[in-house]
């Protein structure tokens, strides 16, 4: 009896999780891919995206630099 309500709250909590999942998944998919085409590529705003990313993983990795340099000396 108890291995039944905790099998059911486990199946309900995992179906609402993969539901989340698979919706947040189709959103990030249809702001940043275009699928037009034959194979799935990045549209402007996906480019722009990961431009960002990119600097500020830049950004990020000089000020560590620098910081290691600065406390070193």
């Amino acid at each position: 009896m108890v291995q039944n309500v905790i099998d059911t709250i486990v199946d309900t909590i995992t179906g609402l999780l993969q539901g989340i999942g698979s919706a947040v998944v189709d959103y990030f998919e249809a702001l940043l891919l275009d699928t037009t085409g034959a194979s799935p590529v990045l549209n402007q705003f996906g480019i722009f995206v990961f431009v960002l990313l990119g600097i500020g993983a830049a950004f990020g990795l000089a000020t560590l630099i620098f910081n290691m340099v600065r406390n070193r000396a």
